[in-house]
């Protein structure tokens, strides 16, 4: 058989078409011709053997969910059609890139049904795994690569309205990035995803969403720059670890987040997140390079709680969303800063560490409630190509009053704490032009072109020019 410029849909069209199986092709490519053999008792599922992936292949994956395995062969993304509708059977290929675009959903919302399935996060994330390679074993879960999903995003797009329709938080934005190996095998699968506010409203309307792919060889997100920051990209924090070099030596190293550092502040019910409970149901906004961020969360407690809390001893720390910015140690001074170096990075200065006060009689609380990382940056290199970096960076704390009010006071009252992460960028200094004035000749006030200055001023000097001009006029005459 001779295989199309689609290896893998080629064999399985001829495959079909034949009596016998293929047993085993390697490094199969299009435009050759492979001889088919009969192979005993062979599965169509184990038929093709594949070294590594090529350019243009369909990847693999399947799906895993209450218990029941669903083989996505391809593994499919959307795109818009000719319409601008989504095609949902778009197969994803190896190293073909699928750019950020947008495409309509045409949705009917009925009282009493489900959500469109295309609207569900599930749809694109849940029990989501890609084959390392096409030569692994289908069957094997060792052989896939889950995805993972280490930033949800929702945004207010619209005004909440009443109405007899359920469609929690759909899906405006899907994002996949795909991490290689120098051999091609897929080493981590990444999904990053936006979704909206629930729609609530019945009927029938168009519902636009945005997909992309994109490949990368080696640790994803281990880089934000090269060398400048990427705007958007994570901010590059670590903690100061050891470890040992080549000759068993304990050195200095920093610790990277590879996903971007992650603040876990919220429950559903806007209640900060203790160490103990569970962290899978609460969105992780990430810190960005150059992107404003305030990440809040409140404290209930009733008067007795609110006064042990209130105490040098406080146990603040337990809160994940005040523990992770009072832990963070270093920022990487450019976007590609060497965790094995310590001079890529820049410590934070920790500034004043501020401690509660308890008002006893007005039931007051003097809090540090609002905790702000201050990352001051600049530019270096070509006025066309300016790179961004760290310049430094300092942890403020400031104290609000938190006022117990009930009069009962067993009541549980809420009280605000607050990240903010804010970035100051130091402009050059403003480049002044300067024209210096014209050099001035000195001439001493007696001087007469043709004449020289006389430095006594005398008359003299005057009268021997004259002479000399009228005794060269009379040698040119007689010439």
């Amino acid at each position: 058989v001779t295989l199309d410029a689609d290896v893998e849909t080629s064999i399985t069209e001829k495959i079909n078409d034949t009596p016998s199986f293929i047993k085993s092709i390697n490094n199969v490519s299009a435009g050759r011709t492979y001889t088919v053999t009969e192979a005993a008792n062979s599965s169509p599922t184990n038929l093709v053997s594949l070294t590594a992936y090529v350019m243009g292949m369909k990847l693999r994956g399947r799906r895993v969910s209450g218990g029941t395995t669903t083989l996505l062969n391809p593994f499919t993304i959307p795109v818009p059609n000719e319409l601008g509708y989504c095609n949902d059977a778009n197969p994803a290929r190896m190293l073909e890139s699928i750019p950020n675009q947008e495409c309509i959903r045409r949705v009917t919302l009925v009282a009493g049904e489900p959500c469109p399935t295309a609207l569900l996060l599930a749809t694109y994330t849940d029990g989501m795994s890609l084959l390392a390679k096409p030569g692994a074993a289908t069957d094997n879960a060792g052989s896939y690569i889950a995805v993972e999903t280490p930033q949800t995003v929702q945004l207010d797009i619209v005004e909440a309205t009443a109405g007899a329709c359920s469609c929690p938080s759909p899906v405006l934005e899907v994002h996949y990035r795909v991490v290689l190996t120098n051999g091609n095998d897929i080493t981590n699968f990444i999904a990053r995803t936006i979704t909206g506010d629930s729609i609530t409203q019945c009927g029938t309307f168009n519902f636009a969403q945005r997909f992309s792919l994109t490949y990368r060889e080696g640790a994803p997100f281990y880089k934000s720059g090269s060398p400048g920051y990427v705007n958007g990209l994570p901010l590059l924090i670590g903690n100061l670890v050891e470890r040992k070099n080549s000759a068993d030596e304990d050195v200095e190293a920093i610790g990277l987040f590879k996903h971007g550092y992650s603040l876990v502040g919220a429950d559903s019910n806007g209640n900060c997140v203790a160490n103990t409970q569970s962290q899978e149901q609460f969105d992780h906004p990430v810190i960005n390079f150059d992107q404003d961020l305030i990440m809040g969360c409140n404290i209930g407690v009733n008067r007795a709680e609110l006064a042990a809390l209130c105490t040098p001893t406080s146990t603040l720390s337990t809160y994940l969303l005040i523990k992770e910015f009072t832990t963070m140690q270093f920022l990487g001074k450019f976007g590609e800063a060497n965790p094995l170096y310590k001079s890529d990075w820049v410590a934070i200065d920790e500034g004043t560490n501020l401690s509660p006060g308890w008002d006893e009689i007005n039931s007051v609380c003097s809090m540090p409630s609002i905790y702000h990382l201050k990352v001051i940056t600049a530019r270096v290199g070509s006025l066309t190509n300016p790179q961004r970096y760290v310049l430094s960076s300092r942890k403020e704390v400031t104290r609000t009053d938190w006022e117990y009010t009930s009069a009962d006071q067993t009541v549980t009252e809420y009280f605000p704490m607050r990240v903010v992460v804010t970035y100051i960028d130091v402009e050059d200094e403003p480049i002044e032009e300067f024209t210096p004035d014209a050099p001035r000749i000195e001439m001493d006030p007696d001087a007469k072109f043709p004449f020289t200055p006389d430095p006594d001023g005398a008359d003299k000097s005057l009268s021997l020019q004259v002479f000399t001009l009228i005794f060269a006029f009379v040698l040119i005459l007689a010439n």
